[in-house]
């Protein structure tokens, strides 16, 4: 896993607080880490954290994997969205 430090969290209640936090957060983890394997989730493993739908997967150099969720509650697997040579491409659930 992840040997990143931990980022001491604010009162997040507070805007600014939240804009500076969460990038900071998301930079501790992925900055300078390679993706080294993409693959959609299994059956076995959405359904162990109660998804329905399958996203994809990125494993990282550290070990760690990251994947789209459909809300910040983690309520199911989410579409990834992104832009190649400035056309927008999507990743689908399975």
């Amino acid at each position: 896993m992840s040997k990143s430090k931990p980022i001491p969290v604010p009162d997040l209640s507070v805007e600014a607080n939240r804009e500076t936090y969460w990038p900071r957060f998301a930079q501790s983890y992925l900055i300078g880490k390679k993706i080294i394997a993409v693959r959609y989730m299994t059956r076995a493993e959405a359904n162990a954290i109660g998804f329905s739908s399958r996203p994809v997967v990125f494993q990282l150099d550290d070990g760690s994997v990251w994947y789209p969720s459909r809300d910040d509650e983690g309520n199911d697997g989410g579409s990834l969205f992104g832009q190649v040579n400035n056309e927008p491409i999507t990743l689908p659930v399975l």
